[in-house]
């Protein structure tokens, strides 16, 4: 189940409407693939905005909270930096964004994010090389 909100609007970003259809599409053509299941809120912002956790989420283009046990996430989209986005490289935050919500759970008080940041980059350079990559002939 997906739902998309907007949560704060500013008039900054060109084009907000169509900058959410850019992720929408993204995230309905991954979401089935990757996170099948989980219940996914999306929160629009027209720049920099609290996350969940109450810090700032300064140039992050997206943030995630998971809340694991019960197969729930939020993410909060910066549409200004959205805007700025090629299209490869926000199909790239889109599935950066769901390998967050699937290794969430291993994350503990003590763990640095930035460990999850490098699994979850390279979990998705995986994702997307497979993606491209050529299918073997049938034997």
């Amino acid at each position: 189940m997906v739902r998309w909100t907007i949560t704060r609007t500013e008039g900054r970003v060109p084009k907000p409407v169509s900058q959410q259809a850019r992720i929408e599409a993204l995230w309905s053509e991954w979401a089935p693939r990757m996170i099948a299941g989980w219940d996914i809120e999306h929160g629009y912002h027209e720049g920099p905005f609290e996350d969940s956790t109450g810090e700032d989420s300064e140039d992050a283009i997206a943030t995630v909270s998971v809340d694991w046990r019960y197969i729930h996430g939020s993410v909060g989209w910066n549409l200004l930096l959205v805007a700025e986005t090629t299209d490869a490289d926000l199909l790239d935050t889109v599935v950066h964004e769901m390998t967050h919500i699937l290794v969430n759970e291993m994350r503990t008080a003590l763990l640095d994010i930035d460990h999850e940041e490098r699994v979850c980059t390279t979990i998705t350079r995986a994702i997307l090389a497979a993606r491209l990559a050529p299918r073997p002939a049938p034997q």
